[in-house]
């Protein structure tokens, strides 16, 4: 199998199984009448749904740690093709389980063991992934991997909500609460069976070396852990005030639903743009950096201008959000797998631990923060992100502050 049709794979498999994750926000509305209805959760009971998303998120760390240590020791493709596995079970078992109104409070406690079952999945799937594909990348193909990694993420959230907008233009309100909401769980486990069939065809890098124990990359964990806290919280901001911002531009509930999908249509090209001249011209670590550096000095001026009631100035502030998201988004996998690529042990363990702890704290409290700082002003959340970005370079520059015996591996 080409090395081409290898990254295919890659990108496919993780472009479907995404998609499995991404279609939950779609359908929230239709999980919390089956799974949490108000007669029994009151009226919080979205409130219960959104809180089953960020439990979800806790149980990622364990996923990357437990799938990390078998991928470190018996091959990134065996890793892949478990986490499809995992992912296919819990996502078939969602799409043909009864209700709460069929068998009680049974069905909202299964419900909430797949979600955690999926999302310990792609704690695995994500540093596996990024792994595999970075490992045989040449330097001037390492924002393409990024956006082949990441940059399909968006393309997932396109899918998932392009197939909800069009199944709620086929069946009624009622019809999608009986029975339309498990069609794109259903079509997601066809995306599984499709993302294993390529695993099953992939073959190990051949620097690949296996790990006889458990352990991690101590100093690397600890970086990655800072490194991926400003992406985490600009990339979940910007989808929480993008849905604002589209409740703002239109009452219309048709512009309102479709304005999210051509975010993040953009954000899917912009990400092979910027991959695009930033392997002919400029290396990763150097873009992120000038990236973090602007996002410092420049988030406060940016957010500000979304609240001057200025249909010019919003347009301006989400342009060079939605060009920073691009950027960050292409490059980021690269800078992290840089961070474990001197020792080729425990790499998977490692990018997995700091990857996905940063994404479980920062992940959940990333839209509270948001919700909370919002009526105070868009001047808030920049200043917010001003802060993340100097996690950055924390990150970037920490390993000066340990001794060097600290720096290696250490066993689990």
């Amino acid at each position: 199998m080409s090395i081409r049709k290898r990254r295919l794979g890659v990108a496919l498999g993780h472009i479907f199984e995404y998609y499995d994750i991404a279609i939950y926000s779609a359908i929230a509305i239709y999980i919390g009448h089956n799974f949490f209805p108000e007669h029994l959760f009151g009226q919080d009971s979205a409130l219960f749904v959104w809180m089953t998303f960020a439990l979800r998120l806790f149980s990622r760390p364990f996923g990357g740690l437990f799938i990390g240590a078998y991928a470190d020791r018996y091959g990134r493709k065996s890793a892949l093709i478990f986490t499809s596995t995992l992912t296919g079970i819990a996502t078939l078992t969602m799409a043909l389980m009864p209700t709460y109104h069929e068998i009680g409070i049974l069905a909202s406690i299964l419900f909430f063991i797949m979600q955690l079952l999926q999302a310990f999945s792609f704690g695995g799937e994500n540093p596996a992934a990024i792994t595999y594909l970075m490992e045989e990348a040449k330097n001037k193909e390492k924002a393409r991997m990024g956006a082949i990694l990441w940059g399909s993420s968006f393309l997932s959230i396109v899918l998932s909500f392009l197939m909800i907008y069009i199944l709620k233009r086929l069946f009624s309100y009622d019809e999608m609460i009986a029975y339309g909401w498990r069609i794109p769980l259903i079509l997601g486990l066809v995306n599984i069976m499709c993302s294993f069939y390529f695993k099953m065809k992939l073959i190990e890098p051949e620097n690949y070396t296996s790990s006889t124990k458990i352990g991690v990359q101590g100093l690397a964990v600890f970086k990655i852990f800072l490194i991926i806290i400003p992406t985490v919280v600009i990339v979940y901001a910007n989808t929480f005030s993008s849905a604002i911002l589209a409740k703002q531009f239109s009452s219309d509930p048709d512009v309102q639903e479709l304005l999210p999908i051509a975010f993040n249509v953009i954000f899917f090209v912009l990400c092979w743009v910027a991959a695009f001249f930033i392997d002919r011209y400029v290396e990763c670590t150097q873009v992120l950096n000038k990236s973090y550096a602007a996002m410092l000095f420049l988030s406060v001026p940016i957010y500000a201008l979304q609240d001057l009631e200025s249909w010019t100035a919003l347009l301006i502030s989400q342009v060079l959000i939605s060009l920073l998201i691009a950027i960050i988004t292409t490059v980021t996998p690269s800078v992290i797998f840089e961070q474990v690529r001197a020792q080729e042990k425990y790499r998977i363990t490692s990018i997995a631990l700091g990857l996905n702890m940063g994404v479980s704290i920062f992940g959940a409290f990333s839209p509270l923060a948001i919700h909370l700082l919002t009526p105070h002003g868009q001047v808030y959340i920049g200043l917010l992100m001003s802060m993340c970005a100097l996690l950055y370079f924390v990150g970037m520059h920490c390993e000066k502050f340990f001794r060097k015996e600290r720096s290696k591996p250490v066993k689990i």
